[in-house]
């Protein structure tokens, strides 16, 4: 009816509606015909007052609610359903034309407008602007103490109340007689009593009551009712209404202007590995802090975190990580069915990552040989006869990493229907990587000499430069620096949809719904595809400087332009089963049109290696967790997990600062997941001996907590447990039938906010 009601309620004879009418942060009491004519407003509050409510007298001839002014409490009173109502603006305007009208030729027409202004004028005699209501409204406060009073509903006998009070502090159900103003209290609860509802036949009440984590349904006899006294009322002044000066008058009117408020700083410390690969160590912390703003109506969110890493093992640089995310929401587009709220988002990363990958012995010589040996002393030639030299040769390698990674994106997301998101964005990434090698010979080699007497005697420490034991840096390096060898512009399309019943346990258990999405994104990049040797090599077999690089690297980048489609969909089901436990089904499937060059064994240096961000990864944390991370990789992508998770404890309740633990639940769980680099879809190899190779599982349990840090930003604490299926499986980026042995489990644990 255009008038926002609410809390209708009908009339005895079934022909009118009470109802509220809600405006301008006030609300009013209304009333109108059952077919929604003769719309009648009967109070004319305009300070924020608000109604609740409305119930008819059994004799329809009066209106019981609960009231509330700012600054105090509900309070229950009534009005004559009969007062004269609030006077339409359009009939004062009216009053405008009564001077043009003569009475000394009034037609048909100008007296029923002449009856129509008088109605009007008796109207705003008996309703002046000063009041709330109207002379003649019969208004009545009935309970108007320091408590609370509300939900009120008329006795059958229509001769007093019964309500909801916390008069005592905790609500409880109450009985007022009208004309003797003698009161019973009818519950003695200490969870609380609302919402008291009459039975049919007048005998019993029904409310609902609170107890421990929820609401349930009572009945209680109404003559159980224990007598009281009835509490202190005060003097209020309902009919006054607020005669000040204008809102414009007082404020400052225009359009809302973006302010951002703090929602505070959370300290973050992490102890992790810096290099994720098959191993583990524990051996970085790190600390930063993870900050955050954002509007209070909600439309604009502002979002950053920085953090600081350093190996305490190794002597590194310092590993960093930054990110910052922005989400401004627009004003939305309305049309007769629905509204669509667009938003804006953009954001950016930098991280820094120092890793060193000893690799042990990368080359060993090990031989004899007997006779005289040429050897160099003091710079002279030296002839050893009858020689015996033992050749222990070793080289050992360390590969000094550091890789850059920055990444941007900005895009625009719709809601374009319940639960449905249609989102356009365009991303760039940019990884740049530092490699210095560090080779050491370890050479043990000895050097004997038959002597006169025919007997062997060790004579190494008499040549320089030899065994001994020693070491000898051989190289040490950089074999390429800031080598950008990744560059990529994406533009992705994506639509999701996404229903899940909200619940308190939703982040680590959601259940009753299901979740799918649809996402296209165009890959174009920029791709170091080898590495070439630099020709321009000194004496010293170290490159020779240019004008745009002082110190070059020993290797040159040779690179190319890949350009891919890629097609992903990912659908979840989460299934409810007693006991708040959740049966789920999640499926991926990801697909990109082409092969991405892998790496290629004999062929040029590095080839192959710096396309690994454009490949699907199986193994780790994200998808096989019982393998080990980047164990199986391609340009096609299949895998699905099946999760069973039960409550272990509902509400922990307990804290250590700054975490509140609240719940905690078990999961288990099966995956299993495939890839292929094939170039097309119809290149895959569909036979059951080879998908049954192909495909990896494994099987696990997870626990999940639930906690708040400072009490209100939420964190999900996890600790895993996976095992593989199958413990041999193909090395990657080696000949087929080269495999390894990985472990029979593999643990996680963390905490993510």
């Amino acid at each position: 009816i255009g008038l926002r009601g609410k809390d209708p309620a009908i009339s005895p004879d079934g022909q009118k509606i009470a109802f509220v009418i809600q405006r301008d942060g006030n609300t009013n009491i209304g009333q109108m015909n059952i077919n929604g004519t003769n719309r009648q407003i009967l109070t004319n509050n305009n300070d924020a007052t608000q109604y609740y409510g409305p119930k008819w007298s059994p004799d329809g001839k009066e209106i019981l609610f609960s009231i509330f002014r700012t600054g105090e409490d509900r309070d229950i009173a009534v009005i004559s359903a009969e007062a004269t109502p609030k006077p339409k603006k359009d009939g004062r305007r009216e009053l405008g034309k009564k001077k043009e009208i003569k009475d000394t030729s009034l037609d048909s027409v100008q007296l029923a407008i002449q009856d129509s202004i008088t109605s009007v004028e008796d109207s705003i005699k008996a309703f002046p602007d000063s009041l709330a209501f109207a002379n003649n409204a019969q208004f009545k406060v009935l309970i108007h103490s320091r408590a609370d009073e509300r939900d009120p509903i008329w006795s059958s006998d229509g001769k007093g109340v019964i309500f909801s009070s916390d008069r005592t502090g905790i609500f409880n159900v109450y009985t007022h007689d009208i004309a003797t103003g003698e009161q019973k209290q009818i519950t003695n609860v200490v969870g609380g009593a609302f919402v008291p509802s009459l039975s049919p036949n007048g005998n019993d009440i029904i409310y609902a009551g609170y107890h421990a984590s929820n609401y349930s349904f009572y009945r209680i006899p109404l003559n159980e009712g224990v007598a009281i006294n009835a509490p202190e009322y005060l003097d209020r002044n309902y009919a006054s209404i607020y005669d000040g000066d204008k809102l414009s008058e007082l404020h400052n009117i225009g359009r809302y202007s973006t302010r951002m408020v703090s929602y505070g700083i959370t300290p973050i410390v992490l102890l992790g590995p810096t290099f994720i690969g098959n191993r583990f160590g524990l051996d970085q912390i790190s600390a930063g802090a993870q900050m955050s703003w954002g509007n209070l109506l909600g439309n604009d969110s502002f979002y950053a975190n920085a953090l600081i890493g350093k190996n305490f093992k190794r002597q590194q640089d310092f590993n960093s990580d930054f990110a910052f995310y922005y989400q401004n929401g627009l004003p939305p587009l309305l049309t007769e069915e629905r509204a669509y709220a667009p938003r804006i988002w953009f954001g950016g990363s930098r991280s820094t990552i120092n890793s060193i990958v000893d690799l042990g012995t990368v080359f060993a010589q090990r031989d004899t040989q007997n006779g005289t040996l040429v050897t160099n002393i003091d710079g002279e030639q030296v002839l050893i006869p009858n020689a015996t030299q033992i050749l222990n040769l070793t080289v050992t390698e360390e590969d000094d990493f550091k890789d850059v990674f920055n990444d941007a994106t900005v895009g625009m997301e719709m809601s374009i229907g319940q639960g449905q998101t249609l989102g356009l964005s365009y991303g760039y990434r940019s990884y740049s990587e530092n490699l210095k090698v560090k080779q050491v010979v370890l050479d043990s080699t000895q050097i004997f000499q038959t002597n006169a007497s025919g007997q062997l005697e060790e004579i190494t420490d008499q040549v320089p430069g030899t065994g001994g034991g020693g070491s000898n840096v051989f190289l040490d390096d950089f074999l390429y620096k800031d080598l950008n060898f990744f560059k990529s512009h994406e533009w992705v399309l994506g639509w999701s949809f996404i229903t899940l019943k909200p619940r308190t346990d939703t982040y680590i258990n959601p259940s009753g719904g299901r979740a799918l999405s649809l996402r296209y994104r165009r890959i174009n990049a920029t791709i170091t595809d080898s590495l070439a040797f630099s020709t321009d090599l000194d004496q010293d077999n170290i490159p020779d400087a240019t004008d745009l690089d002082l110190s070059p690297s020993l290797f040159r980048e040779d690179q190319v332009q890949k350009s891919f489609n890629e097609y992903i969909v990912s659908y979840n089901e989460f299934l409810p089963m007693f006991g708040r436990s959740t049966l789920s089904f999640q499926g991926f499937v990801a697909y990109k049109d082409g092969e991405v060059k892998e790496v290629q064994q004999g062929g040029g240096t590095f080839e192959g290696v710096f396309y690994y961000p454009l490949r699907y990864y199986l193994g780790g944390i994200g998808t096989l967790r019982g393998y080990p991370y980047f164990t199986a990789s391609g340009s096609k992508l299949a895998f699905f997990r099946a999760n069973y998770t039960i409550p272990l404890f509902k509400s922990i309740g307990s804290e250590l600062p700054p975490f509140f633990f609240d719940k905690l639940y078990l999961s288990v769980f099966f995956e299993a997941g495939a890839v292929s680099n094939s170039n097309a879809l119809g290149d895959i190899d569909f036979t059951w001996q080879n998908t049954k190779d192909t495909f990896l599982a494994d099987w696990g349990f997870e626990l999940r907590f639930q906690m708040f840090s400072h009490y209100r930003i939420p964190a999900y604490g996890y600790f895993i447990m996976a095992m593989p299926t199958k413990r041999d499986i193909q090395i990657r980026n080696a000949p087929p039938g080269t495999f390894e042995r990985v472990d029979g489990r593999r643990i996680y644990f963390g905490l993510s906010l």
